[in-house]
């Protein structure tokens, strides 16, 4: 819905509202959690925690309207795949392989020393720091082209995975997950908004679909993956093996042209 109601000029700041509203959501959600925690216990926050997603469907069944007439598209085929998307497709298939869950950080930031206590405090930097900076991105995907914002994220995230098994403090650590949170900030608005585009317009949510389907797919091998490294070789390995997949998908990225969409 938010890339049929924007242009190739707001695109990516419209997707960058949604995902900084999205994470401003879940800092409010970390905070609430930390401070009620000791009062409600599991089950009662768990209650509170279903409220929101209750409201928020009410607000869609009764708020929100399709601006264009519905037009149903049958038959989609891989034919009605863009030459450009299937190569991102691709490249996207291969860094879901690297992109593991952030547990890993906070997981080899406790191997390195950090106190357990203060794990929560790591979550809500990274997500506080993509709050803050999703808009941004977007917008500046808008000015500068999907393609460079996403090479940078994705370098973001390979610093961010060499850069952890060289810290020696807390602020160190720190640093990390804001590099984290960045990444998360240019990576999940502009992502969104690069594939809507090199979608053939009549196509656009099949192929957006297709697009989540087959990186969500891939999000549980890359765990797993991640998982085998840090078992068998050593959790170093882990990020090494990630870091330079980010790398490579960086550098993979300069074949996709990019195109203007309405």
């Amino acid at each position: 819905m938010i890339a049929e109601i924007s242009t190739h000029e707001n695109r990516g700041r419209n997707f960058g509202f949604l995902r900084m509203m999205d994470h401003s959501g879940a800092v409010l959600g970390i905070i609430t959690a930390m401070v009620l925690f000791s009062h409600l216990g599991f089950r009662r926050l768990f209650l509170l925690a279903a409220l929101p997603s209750i409201i928020g469907s009410a607000l869609i069944f009764t708020k929100v309207k399709d601006y264009r007439t519905l037009r149903i598209h049958h038959g989609f085929k891989p034919k009605h795949l863009s030459r450009d998307f299937r190569i991102f497709l691709g490249i996207s298939s291969i860094f879901a392989l690297a992109s593991f869950t952030y547990s890993f950080f906070i997981l080899y930031a406790h191997h390195i020393g950090f106190p357990t206590i203060s794990v929560p405090l790591l979550y809500l930097i990274f997500t506080l720091t993509a709050a803050l900076t999703s808009l941004y991105f977007g917008k500046l995907a808008d000015r500068i082209g999907r393609k460079a914002v996403l090479q940078l994220s994705y370098l973001l995230f390979a610093i961010a995975c060499f850069g952890i098994l060289s810290v020696n403090s807390n602020i160190a650590i720190g640093i990390i997950f804001i590099l984290y949170g960045l990444h998360l900030g240019s990576f999940e608005p502009v992502r969104k908004a690069f594939v809507s585009e090199l979608a053939v317009e009549e196509y656009r949510a099949s192929t957006l679909g297709l697009y989540q389907m087959i990186t969500g797919i891939l999000a549980l091998p890359a765990s797993l993956i991640a998982g085998i490294l840090w078992e068998q070789l050593a959790p170093s390995a882990t990020f090494i093996f990630a870091g330079s997949i980010a790398i490579s998908a960086a550098l993979l990225l300069s074949i996709v042209r990019e195109r203007k969409s309405t």
